[in-house]
């Protein structure tokens, strides 16, 4: 799969890879698959009959959070960001007692307004 050639003008040794012509037959089926037109075809619907056929359901989901994902998406969305998380690492030293500089309520306070 991979050769070793040495390049003429720096005299180092460099690995060359080979790929097989399967490799790019799979390569070329996967492409065509993915970005070929979709053909669309004529739709049938008959009143008070059972399709066959398989469709997507028609509803729209435009909510980002549900009630399981709610806090820890909250969460992760706020301390993603560099300074949010630095002053909740800054609080979280306050329960050291040899580092703890001043009341805690001085560090937790401004932080339960982000």
């Amino acid at each position: 799969m991979s050769e070793v050639v040495e390049n003429k003008e720096t005299g180092k040794e460099l690995v060359k890879l080979k790929l097989s012509a399967k490799f790019f037959l799979v390569l070329y089926f996967c492409w065509r698959k993915w970005f070929s037109p979709r053909e669309l075809r004529a739709r049938t619907v008959h009143l008070g009959r059972a399709t066959t056929e398989k469709f997507p359901p028609n509803e729209i989901r435009n909510q980002k959070y549900n009630v399981i994902t709610f806090l820890p998406l909250v969460l992760f969305e706020q301390f993603r960001f560099f300074l949010n998380l630095y002053f909740l690492l800054m609080a979280l030293s306050q329960f050291i007692p040899d580092i703890r500089i001043g009341y805690p309520y001085t560090y937790w306070g401004p932080l339960s307004f982000v």
